[in-house]
């Protein structure tokens, strides 16, 4: 019977679990942790380093969702690299 009425609570078709949640940021917290690095690479070779304002627009989009579990993943420390 529960099973015609499926009583409970509905996901939404693009709301994530929290485990998916914690994997896109912390894919996202790895490809900013690079781009930081080549940046540095960068500014050690006088060359301008523009990789993470390039990437601006993902880590807006990830913490305009997501930034609770960006903040807890330790997320700030990428922004004053």
């Amino acid at each position: 019977m529960k099973d015609l009425f499926k009583i409970g609570r509905k996901r939404k078709k693009n709301e994530r679990s929290p485990a998916e949640i914690a994997l896109l940021v912390e894919n996202v917290m790895a490809e900013l942790e690079v781009t930081a690095e080549e940046d540095a690479d960068l500014n050690r070779q006088g060359k301008p380093a523009i990789n993470k304002l390039k990437k601006l627009p993902l880590l807006t989009e990830v913490l305009s969702k997501y930034v609770v579990n960006f903040l807890t993943c330790y997320g700030c420390r990428l922004i004053f690299l």
